[in-house]
């Protein structure tokens, strides 16, 4: 079975590359709330991501932890480190040894998963985050003193929308809490607005009028 929204996360260990051991159920002795990103060096919608996950995480990380772990075999430590010196993060990054792309075969990269103090999974998203509010609005989701419980209904309903990168740069793929797709063209983009959009691996593949 897949993990889906409200089920327990897992607990699982992995080494990063700095050499520390993040193991879920010890981080969430002390952080309120868990993001695991699932990536790949070679994904440039993961690498467009990255700054504005780290600018989140570096407002939030007395309450939020971040790991991102790469589902790429190819992405040794040291392609990594490398690729953390690149990017200029700092963010705790490993390479995906607990098989968690496995479990829960994601639609595409990069894909988020937010786990709540108690432990279940409370969002599953796929496509780039390309806006620091988001993030932060989104990890405000399941803060504070008042989330008593886990509130995953409640929570994704608030949560407006889920920026896609589009290849073409002339616009943004809206994914609503709903699950459906909208397309919304730069101004001045020479393009009709109503469209349905195929997606795949975070990126718009195609477009057709309708």
């Amino acid at each position: 079975k897949v993990p889906g929204l409200g089920d327990e996360m897992p607990d699982f260990s992995v080494t990063l590359v700095d050499g520390s051991t993040f193991t879920l159920s010890e981080v969430l002795k002390e952080k309120q709330l868990v993001l695991i990103n699932l990536w790949f060096s070679k994904c440039t919608p993961c690498r467009l991501e990255f700054p504005f996950m780290q600018a989140a995480w570096e407002k939030y990380r007395n309450q939020v932890s971040v790991v991102a772990l790469s589902v790429d075999p190819s992405d040794t430590p040291d392609v990594i480190r490398d690729y953390m010196k690149d990017v200029r993060l700092a963010l705790p990054m490993g390479q995906d040894t607990p098989s968690l792309a496995n479990q829960f075969n994601p639609m595409g990269f990069p894909t988020s998963i937010l786990v709540d103090r108690f432990g279940k999974i409370v969002y599953i998203g796929a496509g780039s985050i390309l806006d620091e509010g988001i993030f932060t609005s989104l990890f405000d989701q399941f803060l504070g003193d008042d989330y008593t419980e886990t509130k995953v209904k409640d929570a994704v309903a608030k949560i407006i929308e889920w920026i896609t990168l589009d290849t073409s740069k002339d616009g943004l793929l809206y994914q609503w809490a709903n699950g459906t797709y909208e397309w919304k063209y730069s101004k001045g983009a020479d393009k009709t607005v109503n469209t349905k959009d195929t997606v795949s691996s975070g990126t718009v593949m195609s477009k057709s009028n309708g």
